[in-house]
């Protein structure tokens, strides 16, 4: 296990809270003072043992789960991505977030996979529904993971049973380049996968999974449904896109100045993001700290 993994003594009472974009740990950044205060930091080496992974294309995806973990250490600068590292329990894990789409989650998971060496990898994100059984919070956990090439290596069955254990439902994550902003758009994508119950859209998972394959690393990857297959976006977020997938903060926020009556609709999503979150970070965390307790046979 690399050297730069420490355990420390963080102080319990001091949370991480979103900026007002939610993207961010705070307007002064990564390295402020206000963020390494909010962790109190001690550091002390730890046991040299392989970490578990819990990764989410951005920090308002991650910061719930960090938020559990004790001794934080961080946050790491690795390029593309960064991280924390904590424990739960008897477990070393690492907190990392990549950026949104499938080019920054390729650079940022490898930079993180290369970094910490991790035994298993967790995924967590919120995502689109594309079947009307699900609803607004719903955790669908990938049994399939696939994008217009065809199907992803497949995801570790074990913890799959697990999540559906804790609630979430089986089903196919698909992986694109745009984001499907109206219901229609999201119902055609669901019939023609061919998907009856489970069934979501993001812009990364595919990316984890075919590296996450490349290196033999067991994985799970879990979405939570921010907006459901019946409900239409008040706007396209199609333009504020970067290249390579994934937001300005910067964008939206000019985005929303320029058109005020979006601001609503933008808070309101910022809410459900901060609940699906939560909920992300509740199921990781049984998943990753009680794994005895879950386990379930094939």
């Amino acid at each position: 296990m690399p050297a730069s993994l420490v355990n420390v003594t963080a102080a319990p009472a001091a949370p991480f809270y979103c900026s007002a974009s939610g993207l961010s740990p705070g307007a002064a950044g990564l390295d402020s003072p206000s963020f390494q205060a909010a962790v109190g930091i001690k550091s002390t080496v730890m046991p040299e043992e392989s970490p578990i992974a819990v990764v989410a294309p951005t920090f308002a995806e991650a910061a719930p789960f960090v938020r559990r973990l004790q001794g934080i250490q961080g946050p790491i600068r690795l390029g593309t991505a960064s991280a924390v590292t904590g424990r739960l329990g008897d477990h070393v894990l690492v907190a990392g977030w990549t950026g949104g789409g499938v080019g920054a989650a390729h650079q940022g998971l490898q930079e993180l996979l290369d970094h910490f060496e991790p035994q298993r990898l967790v995924v967590i994100g919120v995502a689109a529904g594309v079947t009307s059984a699900l609803n607004t919070g719903d955790c669908v956990v990938a049994r399939r993971i696939r994008d217009a090439e065809g199907d992803a290596p497949e995801p570790d069955r074990q913890w799959g049973l697990r999540a559906t254990l804790l609630g979430a439902h089986p089903g196919l994550v698909y992986t694109q380049s745009t984001l499907l902003t109206t219901s229609r758009e999201k119902l055609e994508l669901g019939r023609r996968l061919g998907v009856q119950l489970a069934g979501t859209s993001d812009l990364e998972s595919t990316a984890y999974a075919r590296l996450a394959g490349s290196r033999g690393l067991p994985f799970t990857v879990v979405r939570a449904i921010i907006d459901p297959a019946d409900e239409s976006l008040p706007f396209d977020g199609n333009h504020l896109l970067r290249p390579g997938g994934g937001t300005s903060t910067a964008q939206v926020l000019r985005y929303g100045t320029l058109r005020p009556w979006v601001i609503p609709s933008i808070w309101r999503l910022r809410g459900r993001l901060r609940k699906c979150s939560e909920k992300l970070a509740a199921m990781a965390e049984w998943l990753v700290a009680k794994p005895a307790r879950w386990k379930v046979s094939p």
